[in-house]
């Protein structure tokens, strides 16, 4: 069996896994991919839409003339993806599924769509293998466990099957479906985990039928890490775990062996509540450059009781301390725009970031995505405009720039939100500059205050995809044409 996947804008570490179980299994796998350079989510370059890439990735999937095509993405991505099924199902008559938090969140609302046949819930590496295999024999597949099928109008929503306990069964990731296109180079992504210790209610891991945190064993994750260096030879490496393994036991068994065999720097993510002297310490010798560590506020009532996210903000300037103490970079991010937020909370996170002190800060605005406990909240208690809301569940706008709740200060959370990372990179004896341009009108200045704060949220990623797009774009568009 032939399958084709879609994705946009980088690499897709759900889509690499699955590719890796259907070719183990004797499938052949491809990807249709848009660098999507006319819209990043930061940046709208309508020129880019010349290049045509959707009419390219159309004729390559006409060529390649799959058995099934699947399309997974974050929610925001669900504007592009809605637009290439429309027009392959138009051309190429066979079965779609669509997977990721999107399809796990609201299965009907896209099966609504007449371009999707199936919705996968839930990890999708056993599901989509058993749905390939039953496709293959012509055996029905409507009572496949993760699945939700569309059939005869009606939807056909099946149990969600044991999670995958033991990761290390899975083969590596299918990286070169992604490589081909040029999407990375120096920096790798991979995951040593899945789930998460936690469940803020912002964050897909509040949504019901989310599983539990696993690890691969060190042993394997030392085979994979070794493979990929073997095969890329990468620069960098960005642990996208939710939870970089923070177990003592499993550091002191893993980090030897890292510097021994793979010896690459690596970045990382951390809860307050999950750093202390000790694993911090390992993670330095391992050659971890830096570590981005969620606070989302400065308020304790918005962090804790709002957004469930636990911890005093004495605890959060302690978990700074030992990373910063062990010459570690240290990278916080913050959430403004919650219904309940006034300018006064705002400030609070301000000033808990000044004394903080991190090397660089990621602000967001708060984005309900559908699913969360948060989404489920806000919809109950009508902090929705009724055409926002459509939106949401649409996957329009996205948690860079786009506020879709009801609030009195709005434009305040515009501001925060836009100013804080520079301000962040300076010293707090600019903090008046930062309060007269917070009290000005929001406008044109803030928005472009905004695209200037990219380079100070993120120096060594910015750096990275910088010098990445022109490769990007060539190998994307020769792939495409391939």
């Amino acid at each position: 069996m032939k399958v084709l996947f879609y994705y946009r804008g980088t690499e897709n570490i759900a889509i690499e896994s699955i590719s890796a179980v259907l070719k183990e299994a004797g499938h052949k796998t491809d990807l249709i991919f848009d660098p999507g350079l006319d819209d990043t989510f930061y940046f709208k370059f309508p020129l880019f839409k010349k290049l045509k890439i959707e009419d390219k990735l159309v004729k390559k999937a006409k060529r390649f003339q799959p058995d099934l095509i699947a399309y997974g993405g974050v929610s925001n991505m669900y504007p592009y993806v809605n637009s290439i099924a429309s027009r392959l199902k138009k051309d190429l008559d066979v079965p779609t599924i669509v997977g990721g938090v999107q399809a796990s969140a609201d299965p009907s609302g896209i099966l609504d769509k007449e371009y999707f046949d199936m919705a996968c819930k839930g990890e999708g590496e056993e599901a989509i293998l058993e749905l390939v295999d039953h496709l293959e024999k012509g055996k029905d597949h409507s009572k496949i466990q993760n699945l939700v099928i569309k059939k005869n109008g009606k939807y056909i929503e099946n149990p969600i099957r044991p999670f995958i306990d033991n990761l290390d069964k899975l083969p590596f990731l299918d990286k070169d479906l992604f490589y081909k296109y040029g999407v990375f180079k120096h920096r790798l992504l991979t995951m040593m985990s899945r789930g998460c210790a936690f469940k803020c209610t912002f964050c897909i891991n509040s949504m019901k039928g989310i599983p539990p945190l696993r690890y691969k064993s060190p042993k394997r994750a030392l085979e994979e890490l070794e493979y990929y260096k073997e095969k890329y030879n990468p620069k960098i490496i960005m642990f996208e775990d939710d939870l970089f393994p923070y177990n003592v036991k499993w550091l002191q068994e893993f980090v030897p062996e890292y510097k021994k065999r793979v010896d690459v720097p690596f970045y990382g993510n951390v809860h307050p509540l999950t750093v202390n002297e000790e694993n911090i310490k390992l993670l330095a010798e391992a050659g971890c450059m830096n570590l981005s560590m969620g606070v989302q506020s400065g308020n304790e009532h918005i962090r804790i009781d709002i957004f469930e996210r636990y911890g005093t903000n004495e605890q959060i300037k302690k978990a700074a301390s030992i990373i910063k103490n062990n010459n570690i970079k240290l990278q916080t991010e913050f959430i403004f725009g919650n219904p309940e937020e006034t300018p006064k909370e705002m400030w609070e996170s301000v000033d808990l970031n000044y004394d903080l002190n991190p090397n660089s800060t990621a602000s967001f605005i708060l984005y309900p995505f559908p699913g969360t406990k948060l989404a489920d909240y806000c919809e109950k208690n009508n902090l929705y405009e009724k055409e926002d809301l459509e939106k949401v569940k649409s996957g329009e706008g996205s948690y860079h720039m786009t506020s879709m709740l009801k609030s009195d200060y709005k434009d305040e959370a515009y501001k925060f939100n836009s100013l804080m990372p520079i301000f962040a990179a300076m010293p707090k004896s600019f903090k008046p500059i930062f309060k007269f341009l917070v009290n000005r009108k929001y406008g044109f200045f803030h928005k472009m205050s905004y695209y200037a704060s990219i380079p100070f949220i993120y120096p060594v990623e910015f750096k990275n995809v910088l010098r990445n797009y022109p490769r990007l774009l060539y190998k994307s568009i020769k792939e495409v044409n391939n």
